[in-house]
């Protein structure tokens, strides 16, 4: 679906040079505010949420790059489409409604639930603690004491995610998008213990946390059982039938 994001000027502007941006979806707007982010323009925008954007700063002239915002990112032309929605000669701008969306940061805790099952989250658990084993998986193949990340409508665990080397550092709050390497942990303990993936294709909780991209989350993990009775499912690596999870707050 299409999505939209606004950009509006100081308020010592008034009513004019606000901005909308049309993307194919919220990843791409991330991915421009990471552009924008990381260049000499970085002091003139501010990320009020992953949708609105505020420039901090107004400089009339040929040059305003609030008059041509399509300068700031010029690699992403291809991408997306600006539309000026209020200027002088039109002071009123049309609603746009669409789903919110949640601001995946580095260093920050989130849910992690399947999109075609919200009801299905990521939980940390050892695997002799459900009675009803998944029949599609050797039990021999696992260390019963091992925490395992599992699918369940009954439980769940959040997940502290980092980009990739940067736990602990100044780089707290980096808006995360497709291409970052990450780290995942869970929220239990003393937060140690990365999500990792065993010599069998499930993940598990410890041992090296191997290179885990964040846009992966959407086409490399899956979690399916053969019970009908079962309320949860190991989360395996698939990399040709992956599903997609959604980081909620």
């Amino acid at each position: 679906m299409v999505h939209y994001m606004f950009l509006t000027p100081p308020h010592t502007v008034g009513l004019n040079y606000r901005w909308m941006m049309f993307a194919p979806d919220g990843e791409t707007i991330d991915k421009w505010w990471r552009n924008v982010s990381e260049s000499s323009l970085a002091n003139q925008v501010k990320r009020i949420s992953p949708d609105f954007y505020s420039l901090t700063a107004f400089v009339g002239g040929p040059n305003n790059m609030f008059e041509i915002p399509w300068k700031f990112v010029p690699s992403m032309d291809a991408e997306t489409s600006w539309f000026l929605i209020s200027d002088y000669n039109n002071k009123l701008a049309m609603p746009y409604v669409q789903p919110s969306r949640v601001d995946v940061r580095s260093g920050d805790s989130y849910y992690i639930r399947s999109k075609s099952r919200p009801d299905y989250f990521w939980t940390v658990a050892p695997y002799s603690s459900y009675t009803l084993f998944d029949e599609t998986h050797d039990k021999s193949l696992v260390d019963e004491r091992q925490p395992m990340i599992w699918a369940s409508d009954k439980s769940r665990t959040r997940f502290i995610i980092h980009l990739d080397g940067q736990e602990g550092t100044g780089n707290r709050g980096t808006v995360i998008i497709n291409k970052d390497p990450i780290t995942l942990t869970a929220a239990v303990g003393n937060h140690s213990q990365h999500v990792s993936v065993n010599n069998h294709n499930m993940l598990i909780l410890g041992g090296d946390s191997g290179r885990l991209y964040y846009g992966q989350l959407k086409n490399r993990f899956l979690a399916q059982s053969g019970n009908l009775n079962y309320s949860a499912a190991i989360v395996t690596e698939n990399t040709d039938a992956g599903e997609e999870w959604e980081l909620v707050k």
